[in-house]
């Protein structure tokens, strides 16, 4: 592979799959005044990325793929099925309740969800459901315990934002093992075509 600078990606990295990193999952004055490499890859990058934080590589045998019925999430569950369904590795999809009256039903929308796989994948990855209540980083990371990697779609954020908010996805990743990071539907043209056909075949 290219070396490149810390918080770049390589001309490489655009005719890629899959960018695999790994992260001490800095916190606190560290993560400010030093920055995580790979927090800047994954903003960055135009295809996915499967960090996985020091010491905690083990065999990615069950996947999370939280959701919150937004069109950016429903493409994360699509893409995170057909990971799971490639490594014949067992999916979650968990949806959070944080209001009651917005999320009406979340059952039948996550069985919408699974309904539009395609068989093969559906068979693969044996999706089941997961719905918890409160908050949505507390609920996720407490669920990811029990899995090996959790799949989220990435939104960018300013650099005020990015250092002392973080994403969702972000704040995660400095809890679980592994993360499969997403870019945002809006930027990823290349890997979506060729992640769809690899799905579909199973």
């Amino acid at each position: 592979s290219t070396a490149t600078r810390p918080g770049t990606t390589s001309r490489s990295s655009k005719h890629a799959d899959l960018l695999l990193l790994g992260t001490h999952a800095r916190t606190g004055a560290k993560r400010l005044f030093l920055g995580s490499t790979a927090e800047s890859v994954i903003r960055r990058s135009p295809v996915p990325s499967l960090v996985v934080r020091a010491g905690a590589a083990r065999p990615l045998r069950s996947v999370l793929a939280p959701v919150n019925f937004h069109p950016y999430s429903d493409f994360g569950f699509t893409a995170a099925a057909g990971f799971s369904a490639a490594l014949r590795a067992r999916l979650t999809v968990l949806h959070v309740v944080v209001d009651a009256r917005i999320s009406a039903n979340p059952e039948f929308r996550m069985n919408n969800l699974i309904a539009s796989l395609p068989e093969p994948v559906r068979l693969a990855c044996q999706p089941r459901l997961q719905v918890e209540r409160g908050r949505p980083v507390e609920q996720i990371v407490k669920a990811a315990r029990e899995h090996d990697v959790v799949a989220m779609v990435v939104h960018p954020r300013s650099m005020f934002g990015d250092l002392v908010l973080g994403t969702t996805s972000q704040r995660v990743m400095r809890e679980v093992g592994a993360l499969l990071a997403l870019p945002c539907p809006e930027e990823p043209k290349l890997w979506n075509a060729r992640w769809s056909h690899a799905s579909a075949a199973g």
